[in-house]
C-alpha cells in the first residue's frame, strides 16, 4: 500500500513455509516489493513482522522503528 503523502509503502503478509526457508526466496520476494516500491516513488518501506521474523527483517537492512511498536522500516534512497 503506498502512502502518497510520505512517499512510504507498507510491506505487509509476506512468509515462507518453513520448508522453504534459509533457499533466499524471502529475501527474493522482500527484494523485489523494495524495488516495485521504489519505481512507484516510495522513498521509505514499512513492515510489522512476527517477532520471529525481525533478524532475517534485520539482515535486509530494516531497523525497529522507535514509536512503542513491533514497526520496522528501510530506507530506499
Amino acid at each position: 500500500v503506498m502512502l502518497p503523502k510520505s512517499k512510504e509503502a507498507s510491506i505487509t503478509d509476506v512468509a515462507t513455509l518453513q520448508s522453504h526457508r534459509g533457499m533466499g526466496i524471502g529475501r527474493m520476494v522482500v527484494s523485489e516489493l523494495e524495488s516495485i516500491a521504489r519505481a512507484m516513488g516510495a522513498d521509505r518501506t514499512t513492515l510489522v513482522p512476527l517477532s520471529a521474523a525481525t533478524g532475517f527483517y534485520e539482515r535486509l537492512g530494516y531497523e525497529n522503528v522507535s514509536n512503542g511498536t513491533s514497526m520496522m522500516a528501510k530506507s530506499l534512497v
